[in-house]
Formats: structure tokens, C-alpha cells, sequence
């Protein structure tokens, strides 16, 4: 379990990000906020290390706890260059009045498929990086 002080950067409350996220001694950990999302962000590493694909972030669980609550969630190595940063989707998209896009759990659960393209086209609008939903 990873204890993390007050101190610690939270960064999705500088950034307007959806979970609590921290950099530690280069490991990035993520708090479950909903469901268990560190768990599907560690499975989904599992099932990559298996496939093709050679670029993508090494995820392992973790228990995480901040300001006296213990959260499950995961932790992965920094995956950012020196000269990178996190930029969190949600923020990124209302920068551009693009909120829409990032909607809420009960839309999404409504029509995932059009939620999901949605973003993605998006995405691809915003940063101009056409290949973004390759994978």
C-alpha cells in the first residue's frame, strides 16, 4: 500500500481530471473513483503484454491511502519524456467547448458506441492526431 501525504501533487484537482492521480518517485498512481478502474487499467496491460501491440503504459494494482481514506486503484512507471506532460482529456475539451464530448456515466451507459466515437473524433479534431483511436 502506498501511503500518500497531503503534500503529494494531486494532479487531476490542478488539471480537471475525473481521478485522483499522483506522481511519486517517478510511479504514477490513479484512485479508483467509480468502479475499479486500476483493476481494468491492469488487465488491459496483461492482455497488451500478450498481443502486438509494443507501445503502451505497464499497469499493477494498488491500495492507495490519501487524507485517512485507503482507495484500491493501480500504479504504473512514468510513461513521459522530459520534455512531456499530462494532459488530462476532460480539461483538454472544455478548453475548446468541446464539453459534450466527455459525458457522463449515464450517457455513456446509454450509448456507448456513439460516446466513444464522439470523444474520439474529438480528440482528433483538437490535437490533429488522426491516428489516435489506431489502437
Amino acid at each position: 500500500m502506498i501511503n500518500i501525504r497531503l503534500q503529494d501533487n494531486l494532479f487531476h484537482k490542478a488539471n480537471g481530471g475525473s481521478q485522483a492521480k499522483w506522481n511519486i518517485n517517478d510511479i504514477w498512481y490513479k484512485a479508483d473513483d467509480f468502479n475499479h478502474e486500476g483493476l481494468a487499467e491492469t488487465l488491459v496491460s496483461d492482455i497488451l503484454k500478450k498481443s502486438n501491440i509494443e507501445k503502451y503504459a505497464t499497469y499493477f494494482p494498488e491500495q492507495i491511502k490519501y487524507n485517512g481514506k485507503i482507495y484500491s486503484g493501480c500504479g504504473s512507471g512514468n510513461f513521459l519524456k522530459d520534455d512531456q506532460r499530462l494532459i488530462d482529456s476532460t480539461k483538454l475539451l472544455k478548453q475548446y467547448g468541446m464539453d459534450s464530448a466527455a459525458k457522463d456515466e449515464s450517457e455513456s451507459i446509454r450509448d456507448p458506441e456513439a460516446s466513444i466515437k464522439g470523444f474520439v473524433t474529438a480528440m482528433k479534431n483538437i490535437t490533429g492526431l488522426d491516428s489516435f483511436d489506431i489502437y
